[in-house]
């Protein structure tokens, strides 16, 4: 299975200029093919293919105009065709039309650019990236592995590469263990074997993080002049000072969520049963929309999906229509608004089972229901 890693690059200054270059080279590149294919529908009224596209970059590059491209990289032009091709099937997909693309501009907060992994060779603690050099990076790439989809990404602070790199299936011995997973909002996670993962946006250092990005957040819309292209220095700064504070905590939350999903994953069992949630439709509670977004949960789903087959567990989502907090493990009645004359709801954390008198805690019950489902 190819797993995705993410190593920051260490560029020197000369690097670090040629790597904004062919940021932009990217940005010229797949604004122009927008604006040709957008074009060509309205003349001809049917969509410019890829190959077509494609082909169009090498006829630019005879021209006087744009003889300058011929100084960058000739992959990067070709893979922002590539991302153009693949937005505009996705908006067409969604939105049934290829209007929901929109251009890219300098002054967005990730630039970047796609490479051929053929071509990137890896040495020690460095990276071949052509018409660019060997760049540093912070950890050992795989010499001899192939690498997939290679992307040069700035975040704002730094320079990443993220390649999928094909790596094998783990072969261990595994329990006989079934474990539910139950993920929420007051906690990340509760686990079927007892395990519970407290929400980390609950924590000190979160919440003084938040309060932090919420007065910059302020400073930003002070200074921002409205009609006006170019910003000034001190809007700069908030910016800079907001996607630092941003980065931080979207690393404190990745790391909490890959520690938790590690932990399932040692535990070896024979299978993970988690809900089948649909988060879009959480994120369109306005109640729970923010502290939904804050916990990750689709990114939780991601980890515990791949990490399981990496392991050779299986990974199984419960039927969305299995109410598994609303189901007494014991004895299987289920939660009936009409004998306790309150309807159910997230307000209920605990409750009593009227038929056996059990007394459940609704996430662990839930994730107990889970690991007794049956396809």
């Amino acid at each position: 299975m190819i797993i995705t890693r993410k190593i920051r690059l260490l560029p020197d200054e000369n690097q670090e200029r040629l790597l904004w270059e062919h940021a932009g080279v990217r940005r010229f590149a797949y604004n122009k093919f927008k604006a040709y294919s957008e074009k060509y529908y309205k003349i001809f009224g049917k969509t410019l293919t890829k190959e077509r596209m494609g082909a169009h970059i090498t006829k630019m590059k005879s021209a006087n105009k744009y003889k300058w491209l011929k100084e960058y990289n000739a992959d990067v032009p070709k893979e922002a065709v590539r991302d153009f091709d693949r937005a505009r099937k996705k908006s067409f997909g969604n939105y049934g039309n290829g209007y929901h693309t929109r251009f890219k501009s300098r002054h967005d907060p990730e630039q970047g650019f796609a490479l051929d992994g053929r071509k990137c060779t890896v040495k020690k603690k460095c990276v071949n990236i052509t018409k660019v050099g060997y760049v540093k990076t912070s950890k050992q790439l795989p010499k001899t592995k192939k690498l997939h989809n290679p992307r040069v990404k700035y975040d704002g602070v730094h320079w990443w590469l993220t390649v999928g790199i094909e790596e094998p299936i783990i072969k261990q011995e595994l329990s006989d263990e079934t474990i539910g997973v139950d993920v929420g909002i007051k906690e990340l996670l509760v686990a079927s074997n007892g395990l519970v993962v407290k929400n980390i946006n609950k924590t000190a250092e979160v919440k003084k993080l938040l309060r932090k990005k919420k007065k910059v957040q302020r400073q930003m819309s002070k200074r921002f002049r409205r009609g006006q292209k170019t910003q000034s220095n001190n809007y700069k700064k908030a910016k800079a000072k907001h996607l630092k504070i941003s980065r931080k905590l979207n690393n404190i939350r990745d790391n909490h969520i890959h520690q938790a999903t590690n932990e399932l994953v040692k535990a070896k069992p024979r299978k993970i049963v988690v809900e089948n949630l649909s988060v879009g439709f959480v994120l369109k509670n306005k109640k729970l929309s923010k502290a939904a977004s804050y916990q990750k949960l689709n990114f939780v789903f991601r980890c515990l999906g791949y990490k399981s087959e990496r392991n050779g567990i299986e990974y199984v989502k419960a039927g969305k229509t299995f109410a598994s907090s609303q189901i007494c493990n014991t004895c299987g009645y289920r939660y009936n608004n009409k004998d306790y004359e309150k309807q159910w709801g997230l307000h209920i954390r605990k409750w009593k089972c009227v038929s056996c008198s059990t007394e459940h805690d609704r996430d662990m019950n839930a994730a107990i229901n889970l690991s007794k489902w049956v396809a």
